[in-house]
């Protein structure tokens, strides 16, 4: 019998084959797994732990770092000051590395440096590769215009109390109760979002009693995730209007406030996105 060509034997190949398949396969999905990660910035990049003091002096806000955790600096390419969604004109002391201690002074927003008003938010948020986290917000309070309140002014005359016009009345005018702006109704509709959604239009419904052109009113939308906010001011009593602030993602959650005068008269925070109608607050 003539004995096998050990050439001619090939009980070996297929496990071979069926090795080298299985490492060129891992090999491929560590590579295609190693550059998701890179390009999102990494395996882990931790969210800073700090909190910020402000301090407003009529139209200008200074932002301090007072405190910071987990690390020595932030980077400062990875911080952005916006007001109401738009970036502010100014940067930190060290923009490249933000520490324990520096300051910014925030006095305008936007491509023409808009002076800041009652109804502005500030917010500081941080983004690390597919993730942004708001660290801090700051609403800024009430505008003073340098003219103050000296009481009542004396004319040199002597008089100094009510004038008597015969009448039998010294006493002040009362013209009745003045009306004040309110919301007689708020209301907001999340918009339907799924994973790869980016689109995040809110649809709010308002009702408003009292004279408004007497007085500022502002209603605004904001991702906070993502920090994102669009703000409109409001000039009539009542309608359906759409505010579209870009989400982070299909999970991101909302926050719908209203003011009036600079004060905030209604808020709801953490609306979950797809939650339907939300009645953000009525009288």
């Amino acid at each position: 019998m003539r004995g096998r060509d050990v050439f001619e034997d090939d009980t070996g190949i297929s496990p071979v084959i069926g090795v080298v398949l299985l490492i060129a396969i891992s090999v491929i999905m560590v590579s295609l797994i190693g550059s998701i990660i890179i390009s999102q910035g990494g395996f882990f990049q931790p969210i800073p732990h700090t909190d910020i003091v402000y301090n407003q002096e009529g139209s200008n806000v200074t932002l301090a770092i007072a405190s910071l955790t987990g690390a020595s600096t932030i980077d400062g390419n990875q911080i952005d000051i916006l007001v109401d969604g738009n970036k502010a004109c100014d940067t930190w002391d060290n923009s490249d590395e933000i520490g324990l201690g520096d300051t910014t002074n925030i006095s305008g927003y936007g491509a023409g440096c808009t002076t800041l008003e009652e109804t502005n938010t500030i917010s500081v948020v941080w983004s690390g590769g597919q993730r942004a986290k708001l660290i801090s917000s700051y609403d800024i309070r009430g505008l003073d215009d340098g003219t103050g309140d000296t009481g009542d002014t004396d004319d040199g005359t002597g008089d100094t109390g009510d004038t008597d016009d015969g009448t039998g009345d010294t006493g002040d005018t009362d013209d009745g109760p003045t009306e004040e702006v309110t919301f007689e109704r708020l209301m907001a509709t999340a918009p339907e979002m799924g994973p790869g959604d980016s689109d995040g239009p809110v649809d709010i419904e308002y009702e408003l009693s009292g004279p408004i052109s007497e007085e500022k009113v502002n209603i605004y939308a904001e991702y906070e995730g993502s920090g994102s906010r669009v703000t409109k001011e409001i000039t009539n009593s009542g309608e359906t209007i759409t505010l579209s602030p870009e989400p982070q993602n299909h999970n991101d959650v909302l926050t719908i406030v209203g003011k009036i005068g600079g004060n905030v008269e209604c808020e709801e925070n953490n609306i979950d996105v797809n939650g339907g109608k939300i009645d953000v607050c009525s009288s």
